[in-house]
């Protein structure tokens, strides 16, 4: 009393949908499937013109690759004053290694909309970008080593 594998009476599917391709490969035929025969030296008809015989999509994500941008202040010497000064690191770069938007954003989705425990998003995270990036995220800036307090500039 075998059932439908295409799912039950009534239920709609939720199948994945054929989408425009980012990458086309084509696979020409090898050997003839009854006498074996060798079709390397076979003249076959251009891609455009190519009769398809079957076509099937594969729907994957590139790697996911941690970047890292670094950012290094420059000294110079006021020529008049003799004032040592340097340039200011952006407001959202803080300690000497700390993560971006995206990185807290992903972990934030896991925590909370993923109910994940922070110590299994610390695991993910980790697997995912070989990096261990989630510690860092929930150091306050003024814990956090290396951290330098900025002064505002009137």
């Amino acid at each position: 009393m075998g059932g439908d594998s295409a799912g039950s009476r009534g239920h709609e599917g939720h199948n994945l949908e054929r989408r425009a391709a980012d990458e086309i490969v084509r696979i020409e035929p090898e050997e003839w499937a009854g006498c074996l025969a060798d079709l390397s030296g076979l003249d076959l008809p251009a891609p455009e013109d190519a009769e398809v015989a079957t076509v099937a999509q594969a729907l994957d994500v590139e790697p996911v690759k941690l970047r890292c941008t670094e950012y290094c202040t420059v000294k110079a010497t006021c020529p008049a004053c003799v004032a040592v000064i340097s340039g200011r690191l952006p407001d959202r770069v803080f300690g000497s290694v700390c993560c971006g938007p995206n990185v807290k954003a992903a972990n934030v989705l896991l925590l909370v909309r993923g109910h994940m425990s922070v110590e299994r998003v610390g695991q993910m995270m980790h697997a995912l970008l070989d990096a261990a990036v989630f510690d860092r995220i929930h150091q306050r800036p003024e814990t956090t080593p290396g951290h330098r307090t900025r002064t505002a500039h009137a």
